[in-house]
């Protein structure tokens, strides 16, 4: 069972509710009680004072002056009096400050609750041994107290809890509210529809949130768009070849020499997409150790001098002794496809210099050529991965690509640059660090 974040903010919602009325609540209870147990000593308390007063004979008063001092303390037009009542026991005598003529009660319990006047009477009494003292309180007027009390607790409370529902409200709102945006806008995303999340937002947090989502989306967009660009170039790459190979069998005499040219075209079209396959799976990097490149590049450019030879160029190199972290055949594979790209690509008598130097905390290793060069747009595009070199002959428009990748496996630069001396050419930097 999932639940939405809205339905979540709508339970802590409910609950501060919930919380708040079961507060108040509580709250009420304990007070109701506690104002009903001080409200009952204060009449014994004044019950106990009175008839201690009436025993002692300190206030010996005729019945008339007696009642003449009850209507003056107990005021009988104050909505909130007390009915006071004196009963002399020796006489029979009834003194109240209410107009009255009940008999002396027969009960001798404390608590009281008589019915006068049309009204509900609860109070206590006090028995001496002269008088009776009965002091009591209208049940209506103890409601109506109950209720201001009642009124005094919550009224606090529920607008607090009103506070605290409108902020959560607003956090909601600000929180929330995009989230579920975001989260609804990532249900349409598909690998056909990768566009960027759209989400205003004031909430530092979803803001990072969805920066990052967008970054990812970026570089799912990116990693796609290449790798379609790889498929559109192994399928450009395979049609040459196979085209070749269906016409020469078609034809009464195949060409053997034409045969065997486009099956070891085939055959090394394999080798580097394996070898672009296996770097892509990251195995090669438990393999790494350090390298000689100086030696690497002395190796690679003596394998190749009879190339560069027969197709009319000529191998300059200019090499420091530098020793570089990482896995020596994909290293020889990335200096190889860089000098097979300018044998491809470059015109007889074009010069082919390697160049190996360190600079700061960087080693850059460098093949450039004085060809006709590539234009800047062109360049810019080969560096973002997304177009391909032109095959000719037997070369193919995946050495880049696999150069590319072996320098990001090794944590390289590759980047493509006119000549830095000014002259016409193309040239090649990778830049390992140390």
């Amino acid at each position: 069972m999932t639940l939405r974040l809205t339905h979540l903010g709508l339970l802590l919602a409910l609950s501060t509710v919930l919380t708040g009325i079961a507060g108040v609540t509580a709250t009420y209870i304990v007070a109701k009680h506690e104002f009903r147990k001080l409200l009952d000593d204060d009449l014994e308390t004044q019950s106990q004072l009175l008839s201690e007063m009436l025993e002692s004979g300190t206030r010996d008063l005729p019945p008339d002056e007696l009642g003449k001092v009850l209507d003056e303390v107990f005021d009988a037009d104050d909505e909130d009096t007390l009915w006071v009542n004196v009963y002399n026991r020796q006489t029979g005598e009834l003194v109240s400050n209410l107009d009255h003529d009940m008999p002396i009660p027969d009960d001798d319990d404390d608590s009281l609750k008589l019915e006068f006047d049309d009204y509900t009477w609860e109070g206590t009494q006090r028995e001496g041994k002269q008088f009776l003292v009965q002091i009591l309180r209208r049940e209506d007027h103890l409601k109506n107290m109950r209720e201001d009390v009642f009124e005094d607790i919550a009224t606090p409370v529920l607008v607090a809890a009103g506070i605290n529902l409108a902020l959560l409200g607003l956090f909601l709102a600000m929180v929330l509210r995009p989230v579920s945006r975001l989260s609804r806008q990532l249900e349409t995303r598909s690998s056909d529809s990768l566009v960027a999340l759209s989400v205003k937002t004031p909430t530092h947090e979803v803001a990072v949130l969805r920066d990052t989502i967008n970054r990812l989306i970026n570089n799912v967009n990116d990693v796609l768009s290449r790798e379609r660009q790889f498929a559109n170039d192994v399928a450009h790459e395979l049609r040459t070849p196979l085209t070749t190979l269906k016409l020469e069998l078609a034809s009464a005499e195949p060409d053997t020499a034409a045969l065997k040219f486009e099956v070891n075209r085939l055959t090394q079209l394999v080798s580097q997409m394996l070898t672009l396959a296996r770097v892509e799976q990251g195995h090669m990097r438990q393999s790494f150790e350090a390298v000689d490149l100086q030696a690497l590049c002395t190796q690679e450019l003596n394998e190749l001098s009879s190339s560069l030879e027969a197709a009319g160029m000529k191998a300059v190199s200019v090499l420091t002794p530098q020793t570089v972290s990482g896995d020596k055949v994909l290293l020889a594979v990335l200096l190889r496809n860089l000098l097979l790209n300018a044998l491809h690509h470059a015109q007889s008598g074009t010069e082919i210099i390697v160049r190996l130097e360190r600079e700061e905390n960087r080693v850059r290793l460098s093949v450039a050529d004085n060809g006709p060069g590539i234009d800047s747009a062109r360049r810019a595009a080969l560096n973002a991965g997304y177009h391909r070199m032109d095959s000719r002959s037997s070369g193919h428009g995946l050495g880049l690509a696999i150069c590319r990748k072996i320098a990001e496996v090794h944590g390289a630069s590759l980047t493509l640059k006119a000549r830095e001396d000014g002259n016409q050419g193309l040239l090649v930097q990778v830049s390992f660090p140390t």
